[in-house]
């Protein structure tokens, strides 16, 4: 209309002139300046609706200031980021692609873990870890646990680079596919020097009853493969690692009896480590249907009235003059 005042819009060779502007800033070292920038831009693109543009403004920012070091930078970028993701239905913002957007800024972190990790700083261990947790929690809310796999599988990356082996186990077992990834994360934990000899069946035995207690048994299967069988790593034959053989090769059948007997068979083994028994009532579950064992009742009054009912309803209750 005539006489109205339009606002002008950012156009591509206008971003193109920002972002050169941000990158002299950063190479002049004036991180903080480069920060405030990109933030700016930010709040202008959201204010216009333009959220696919912020949130690609954002993931440049991660990029740049982790390539430099910037993690305090990079982190607060990567709240804004995730902030945006997940104010946008309340803001009436439509962003293209939520996972993509949060796949490519946890990449940003796994490449700037590339330095040897006694390199890497403690602020890039905390930041991602902040970051990633919260991420990963909306993330599987808002779209399930099975789409959220690429993101575990980063973060699993990410923490076997800085040779944070247990974060990286978790990771590679709520991520599908990466069986033999995690072979190469248990091996690692070994060279490292922290696993004691006699503790190395138990390693390999947690990770394939974590994968088995979700269902998991062509990861298991994969894991145990490339770790004990088709590799020659420091770990031998003893009744754990023989237990997790047979065990898996039960589950192929689909034999309960068998299952049960292992169980019984090999409880001395497993009686190492209390978790496992957890882990084996999850399995059964899972795979032949067996209900989980309920805990014992609780001690006290409660635990006192649970006994003296259980001694009304035994067949000797009456028995006594």
């Amino acid at each position: 209309m005539e006489g109205s005042e339009t606002k002008p819009e950012p156009r591509a060779s206008g971003m193109a002139a920002v972002l050169a502007k941000l990158e002299r800033s950063v190479a002049e070292g004036k991180y903080y300046e480069a920060q405030q920038m990109y933030k700016t831009l930010y709040y202008r693109y959201v204010g216009q609706k333009k959220a696919d543009d912020a949130c690609q403004l954002l993931l440049s920012g991660v990029r740049t200031m982790l390539s430099q070091r910037q993690v305090n930078e990079a982190l607060e970028l990567s709240k804004l980021l995730l902030d945006l993701l997940q104010s946008a239905p309340v803001k009436r913002l439509t962003i293209a692609d939520p996972l993509g957007a949060l796949e490519a800024m946890f990449g940003s972190w796994l490449a700037a873990s590339e330095a040897p990790a006694d390199t890497v700083p403690e602020a890039l261990l905390t930041g991602f870890e902040s970051v990633s947790k919260a991420a990963i929690k909306w993330a599987t809310e808002q779209f399930g646990i099975a789409a959220v796999g690429q993101l575990h599988a980063i973060a699993a990356e990410f923490y076997w680079r800085v040779g944070n082996y247990s974060r990286a186990q978790r990771h590679f077992v709520r991520y599908g596919g990466g069986g033999a990834r995690l072979a190469g994360v248990l091996a690692d934990w070994i060279l490292s020097g922290d696993v004691p000899a006699d503790e190395r069946e138990l390693l390999i035995t947690r990770a394939v009853l974590q994968y088995l207690s979700v269902g998991n048994l062509k990861d298991a299967n994969a894991l145990f493969a490339k770790f004990v069988v088709d590799s020659a790593q420091p770990v031998s034959a003893g009744p754990l690692v023989n237990f997790t053989r047979f065990l898996l090769l039960t589950l192929e059948r689909d034999a309960l009896p068998l299952f049960l007997t292992l169980r019984q068979r090999y409880k001395p083994a497993l009686d190492r480590d209390p978790s496992f028994s957890k882990y084996l009532d999850q399995v059964a579950n899972v795979f032949f249907n067996v209900p989980i064992p309920q805990p014992a009742p609780a001690g006290g009054l409660g635990g006192m009235m649970g006994e003296l009912m259980r001694s009304f309803m035994s067949p000797a209750a009456g028995s006594h003059a």
